[in-house]
């Protein structure tokens, strides 16, 4: 119990990892610490953690004074709470993320007023920048894998 902390967290990334389908091993900054630091800053999260330790601490104490059954019970609550918490929060943040990076990936790059329209081929797909369209009443070159 006393080591509650680190298993948790251990747990949670193995769970998280394995749920966004990447190797358990793979780095992120979705660790209990990460998480609370940015939600309370620094202080708060060493704060927070020591409240936790403290808890866990307790209940460890309360364990080798004979109150098994409610020690555990009370060891699965805060350990459950704080693994939805901190499910949540990785979830949201990874949300949050995805919505910012759609927005930047998905959509095409408007041009400036002033720029010129890129040429398109006979198909009506734009060229990439630099090419030069193919001339007028000649074929298109074919594409890579066309015959």
């Amino acid at each position: 119990i006393i080591y509650a902390i680190p298993i948790i967290d251990t747990t949670l990334a193995i769970v998280r990892r394995k749920m966004s389908g990447r190797a358990i091993s793979d780095a992120d900054d979705q660790h209990l610490h990460h998480i609370l630091r940015r939600a309370l800053g620094v202080k708060g999260a060493v704060l927070v953690l020591y409240a936790i330790a403290i808890a866990f601490a307790a209940l460890g104490v309360a364990l080798s004074e004979g109150r098994g059954r409610i020690t555990y019970v009370l060891a699965l609550i805060i350990a459950s709470f704080i693994g939805v918490t901190a499910l949540k929060s990785g979830r949201r943040e990874q949300q949050e993320r995805q919505a910012a990076g759609a927005g930047a990936v998905g959509g095409p790059v408007p041009l400036p007023p002033d720029a010129p329209a890129a040429p398109a081929d006979t198909n009506g797909i734009a060229a990439p920048p630099g090419a030069h369209p193919a001339p007028t009443g000649a074929a298109p070159a074919p594409r890579p894998g066309q015959a």
